[in-house]
């Protein structure tokens, strides 16, 4: 029984990324939260549920499925596929004059969608910083080079959590 559900889950999982990929958000939540309660353990299904949630408005279901893919890790998530992300550029951030004159510190989290075309697709900002360090932030990713992950031989979509610090010296 446990095998069959968690094939459920994975079939369920697929299906809903590929509503994702069409860009029917709203059936790919439907489809998503059902595989997330038939296998809590899918850091992948979480993700893209979140953005899901996400692309079509619902700040703050987004923000509740990105805290519970946060707690599976890039490292695991990355053995389901033949090749993970590369990344070919990551440009730095910039402090803003009123960010460095008010001595503004701390990070900036994003979840980041890496096309299969390799191309950045949709970022949600999910812990921010004043004076335009956020902006920065966002400006940095959407400008990182990449190549896809891989699957079965295949380009596949990813989301994968950025982050960028700001730090005075």
């Amino acid at each position: 029984l446990l095998l069959t559900t968690i094939s459920f889950a994975q079939t369920e999982r697929e299906k809903g990324i590929e509503f994702y990929e069409n860009g029917d958000y709203k059936a790919a939540v439907e489809v998503l939260k059902k595989s997330v309660e038939t296998d809590e353990t899918d850091g992948e299904a979480w993700r893209f549920l979140a953005m899901s949630f996400a692309r079509i408005g619902n700040e703050e279901q987004a923000l509740k499925a990105f805290d519970k893919a946060a707690e599976f890790r890039d490292e695991d998530l990355n053995k389901k596929y033949d090749l993970p992300v590369k990344f070919i550029e990551l440009p730095k951030n910039n402090y803003t004059k009123e960010a460095r004159r008010n001595n503004v510190t701390g990070r900036v989290k994003l979840a980041v969608e890496f096309g299969k075309d390799g191309q950045i697709k949709h970022i949600f900002i999910l812990r921010e910083l004043p004076d335009g360090l956020t902006e920065k932030a966002v400006e940095a990713a959407r400008k990182i080079k990449f190549k896809p992950a891989v699957k079965n031989g295949e380009p596949v979509t990813v989301i994968k959590f950025v982050e960028y610090s700001f730090l005075i010296f």
